[in-house]
């Protein structure tokens, strides 16, 4: 559990001292009207749901499926205020408490206030209805025995149904009232990104199925980053047996990225059977027996390393200690276990090959509670002090969620004393539900690129390059993977906005645009442009002395006198030459 002192901290970021959303949208929002009496059932497969208790009028409990303990009460001790609030008592597993809303598509703002009896991690979102089940505003926090007003905020594309969702991870007992949903407009971003130029390195991949039968080549694209997670480059792999290497794919993959001017970045993890504490587990994500748990002797994880790092001195940029730790099919141990693996990595690193660089475990997500929890937790045994880079796979909804979800991770950040500390996302993707089209693959693609540094990440692998990534390749006439999908030749394009310049700001106005200003190695200016919602109208300021615009597709039009442009989810970029 993240100790206590953190809540204020992380109330400068969360609390907002607004005044009172107007146009209501919910029903009972005060909790002052007692609804359904809920008798312990489950509508989950395995049957392990307990649910029971008394809940709120308009509300209900979205946790049946799952393998939880959870008691419902109207308590009238100590409301926020009114005569109720909605208690929830966390014996087991997580909640999800809702309540369905049908929203036009638009800009909103929801906010609830909580407490509980000892420190939590919950989260506020509006959330699709139905699958995929996008989060169009989101925000995490830690709560403790005050009332605490969570604010989160976000454009819902179209008309559709939605949930306003509170979610908890912790066990014990939180309190919520006063819950509001109302629409709004959007609030002024301003973003700090870094000043140094933009390098290729900053633009890595993840390569899925480049070692098995579908045997997927290296990108056809540049990019300066390698992260080996997927390609069939693990521990258990490397070392089938005790001291028995197989380097046959890891040779490969050394050799191109040398050929390539590409950094590796080699994740570690999934131990062998034979080095495993827990040799029988069988969570593993891929099957494999024992491949979850930490390894037994620390001196077997040593060793793997030490052989790694002699064969591949200088080839290897650097160690990534676990790929997210904080999922059950990929890490089964305690935060705390992992604390002892980034030490001796270090350990062996500092002999055998000094230049290497260390990346702590990247939890899933940078803005969700379980992974917030689970970092909180691995800084606290004392995890990263060891690392020279903070990992982090900062999934999102929508690439604007970024910004918020950064803000919060660096918070934590601050309060552990790493905030000084590179930070890496070394995994996000998008566009695996099968319902979006290419052009939104290709502007998500573009602004995930372009706020991911704007956030201060020096690095950001897109997961992943393959043959059913909307950011890969497809087949050509003769069914041989090879032709470039429209995202990935997005990502090209960004990438040679990027490349190289400074970006000099970053941030959203009230009415939504968001605007990067760009200073290119020539000494020209430039600019990029998008919004999230409906194409609006837009005139560059004068002072820019704009002279041109370029797409994503690479198109490159002269501007009108008029100078009136349309800005829409895609990015366009303006140039002054």
């Amino acid at each position: 559990m993240i100790r206590l002192p953190l809540h204020g901290i992380l109330l400068t970021l969360i609390v907002i001292a607004s005044g009172r959303i107007q146009a209501q949208l919910l029903k009972n929002p005060g909790f002052e009207t007692a609804g359904q009496t809920l008798v312990s059932t489950s509508d989950a497969p395995n049957g392990k749901a307990q649910i029971s208790g008394t809940i709120a009028e308009g509300w209900l409990d979205n946790t049946g499926w799952a393998d939880v303990s959870l008691v419902y009460s109207m308590n009238t001790a100590n409301p926020h205020t009114g005569h109720s609030c909605q208690q929830i008592v966390i014996k087991r597993g997580f909640l999800q408490f809702a309540q369905p809303l049908q929203l036009s598509s638009g800009y909103y703002r929801a906010s609830v206030w909580m407490r509980a009896d000892s420190p939590a991690w919950v989260s506020v979102s509006i959330r699709q209805g139905g699958a995929p089940y996008a989060s169009y505003a989101a925000h995490p926090a830690m709560i403790g025995s005050q009332w605490t007003r969570i604010e989160a905020s976000g454009t819902v594309p179209k008309d559709e149904q939605t949930y306003l969702l509170i979610n908890a991870e912790s066990t014990g007992t939180i309190y919520v009232d006063d819950a509001e949903v109302a629409p709004s407009t959007a609030r002024s971003v301003t973003l700090k990104p870094p000043t140094v130029p933009i390098p290729l390195s900053y633009f890595g991949f993840n390569i899925n199925h480049m070692h098995d039968a579908v045997n997927i080549p290296w990108p056809a694209v540049p990019f300066g980053t390698y992260r080996t997670w997927d390609s069939g480059i693990v521990w258990a792999l490397l070392e089938p047996k005790k001291g028995e290497f197989n380097w046959s794919r890891l040779d490969k993959d050394v050799a191109e990225a040398k050929k390539r001017g590409i950094q590796i970045l080699l994740t570690l993890g999934f131990t062998p059977q034979w080095a495993s504490s827990d040799p029988d587990n069988k969570t593993s994500a891929y099957g494999a027996l024992g491949a979850t748990a930490p390894p037994a002797d620390i001196n077997d994880w040593k060793d793997f390393i030490r052989a790694v790092a002699t064969r591949y001195k200088g080839l290897i940029y650097g160690y990534e200690i676990w790929n997210e730790p904080d999922g059950a099919g990929f890490y089964s141990g305690t935060a705390a276990q992992l604390v002892p693996l980034e030490k001796a990595a270090r350990e062996v690193l500092r002999v055998t090959d000094p230049a290497a660089v260390v990346v702590t475990p990247a939890p899933s997500s940078g803005n969700a509670i379980h992974s917030l929890k689970w970092m909180g937790d691995y800084f606290a045994a004392g995890g990263g002090k060891n690392a020279d880079i903070i990992g982090v796979h900062m999934y999102n909804t929508y690439p604007e969620d970024q910004v918020e979800g950064s803000a919060l991770f660096h918070s934590l950040l601050t309060f552990y004393h790493m905030d000084k500390k590179p930070l890496w996302n070394t995994e996000t993707g998008w566009g695996y539900d099968g319902k979006s089209t290419d052009e939104e693959t290709s502007a998500y693609v573009a602004r995930a690129f372009v706020l991911n540094w704007a956030t201060n990440y020096s690095r950001y692998c897109w997961y992943s390059w393959s043959e059913v990534s909307q950011v890969g390749i497809r087949p050509d006439t003769q069914g041989k993977f090879k032709v470039l999908a429209p995202a990935a030749k997005a990502y090209v394009v960004v990438e040679k906005w990027l490349i190289g310049s400074k970006m000099l700001a970053c941030g959203m106005d009230a009415k939504g645009i968001w605007t990067a200003a760009l200073l290119h190695p020539d000494g020209s200016r430039a600019w990029i442009l998008w919004c999230t919602g409906s194409a609006q109208s837009y005139i560059p300021s004068p002072l820019w002395k704009v002279k041109r615009s370029q797409d994503l597709t690479g198109e490159v039009k002269s501007l009108s006198r008029q100078r009136t442009i349309s800005v829409g989810p895609a990015p366009i970029l303006l140039l002054t030459k």
